[in-house]
Parts: C-alpha cells; structure tokens; sequence
C-alpha cells in the first residue's frame, strides 16, 4: 500500500498469487490488476490440460523403454481420462456426486508417480494394489460418501485392469471414447485428443441422458443468478445520496486521473 511512482521503479511489478479467501485484502485487490485462472470446462480440455501438465518428461521417462513402457501410457491414459470424469461429475449436482469434491491436479500427480514406480518395481502389473492406493488412499481421501467412494471405485476398475491394454478397449459403452491406437508422446495424445466429441452426453460418466436436464437446469438458474447479482440495487424510497451509476462513474473517473498523473510522473 506503500508503493507510489516515486519510490518504485518504473519495471518493477508485484505479483502475488492466492487462493480464494475472504482474509485476502480487499484493498489490493481494488487497487491491482485481477487475473483468474479458471478450471477447463468439457472432458476433452480437462483430459488435455492434464496430459500438458505432466509434460513429455513424465509421460517419456516415468518408466523404462520396453513392454512396460506401453502398458504405463496405456494406463496413464486411463488415468487421466479417470481423473476428468470425477471432476466434470461435478456439474451434474447430486446425480453426480452426493458431495461436490475438490479433487485436483495435486490428486492425478502423485497417483502418476505411484503408477510408474508400481509399474517399474513388480514384474506384473499390481492392479489390485494400484485400485486400492489410487482410489481408496489418494482420491479416497477426499471421499466421506459411502456410495460416493462405491462409484469412485467402480468407476476406478474401468482404467485400472487388464483390459485396458487391448487394442480396442473402449472407455464408453458407446464406443465414442477410445485410446489411441499407438502410443506415443505429448503432441501424439493432444493430437488425439481433438478428435474427442466437444459436447459430452451423460452415458461417458455412466449416467442416463436424462441427467443432462438436471446439467440445463442448473447452468441456466446458475446464469440467471449472476445476472440478477449485477443488476444496480436501487430503493424504493427516494433517497438524496448519489446513485449506483454516479458512485461507478465517480470511481472510473478518479482511477483514470490517478493513471494520467502516474503516467506524468
């Protein structure tokens, strides 16, 4: 708050990064440039900003050139794909999940290193072992529904088997979602990845199509709200005080001034 042209350099710039919090000063915020990063909406772009995330370094070099290097990617791919689902679920409200859990990137990353030490460690593929860590333990963690935990794991044992490494395994009973047919690196999944359909239907996260009523329903009350909580509050009484426009229009124009002076200076 101390900051002015006259002390500061005019490169100098102060980032600060938080999470939401209502302790967050209200002062900097009015004062700074506001810059949020929103989750990515749509299986496809969750499925996409995972594998961009891990980088080719983890999908390269988690294990060891040869036979079980095609069954990680196999695998991983399930993951990823395990990892969207739990999240876009959320959007169907309590058809998805009897609690909205926060599961995020932190969760997928440490199930990827379990998975390639698993992996790297045991001749064969513990799949037992890898269900139970990856969904009792680190996904697990975050459950407290029991039939919540019961959907996560049944959901869990469609990726983690041996299935998976056929060729033709589907990860829909509609046969829209597939894996790719060759393994490869980060440009070969995001390639892959834009074939997806933009527009997910309910049967992927094993729902009926009627819940995508319940999904309409609530992004359209959810629209409406906000666009309600925009709207100037005005009282029906006459009051002498300025309105909501004058308050804005005062506040723009005192923030302009302050600019041209610091651009002045």
């Amino acid at each position: 708050e101390t900051f002015t042209p006259a002390t500061c350099h005019s490169d100098f710039r102060l980032w600060l990064t938080s999470m939401p919090s209502p302790k967050f000063p209200v002062a900097v915020l009015q004062d700074g440039v506001k810059l949020t990063s929103e989750p990515p909406k749509g299986l496809r772009a969750n499925v996409t900003r995972s594998f961009v995330s891990l980088g080719d370094d983890i999908i390269e070099n988690s294990v060891a050139p040869g036979p079980k290097q095609r069954v990680f990617k196999r695998m991983l791919y399930g993951l990823c794909f395990f990892h969207a689902l739990i999240q876009e679920r959320r959007k169907f409200g309590s058809l998805g999940w009897n609690v909205p859990y926060g599961f995020n990137f932190s969760d997928l990353e440490i199930c990827v290193q379990q998975l390639g030490k698993f992996i790297n460690d045991f001749a064969d593929t513990p799949y037992k072992s890898l269900n139970y860590i990856t969904g009792q333990v680190n996904y697990g963690g975050r459950v407290t529904d029991d039939i919540d935990r019961r959907a996560l794991m049944f959901m869990l044992s469609d990726f983690y088997n041996p299935d998976i490494l056929d060729i033709d395994y589907s990860l829909s009973a509609s046969g829209k979602y597939t894996l790719p047919t060759q393994e490869g690196d980060l440009k070969t999944y995001t390639q892959f990845l834009r074939g997806l359909p933009a527009v997910e239907r309910p049967e992927v996260f094993g729902l009926n199509e009627n819940a995508d009523i319940t999904f309409a329903r609530n992004e359209a009350k959810y629209l409406l709200d906000t666009m309600l909580d925009l709207q100037p509050r005005t009282s029906s009484s006459k009051s002498s005080g300025p309105s909501t426009e004058d308050t804005v229009y005062d506040l723009a124009t005192d923030i302009l001034e302050r600019r041209s002076e610091e651009r002045r200076v």
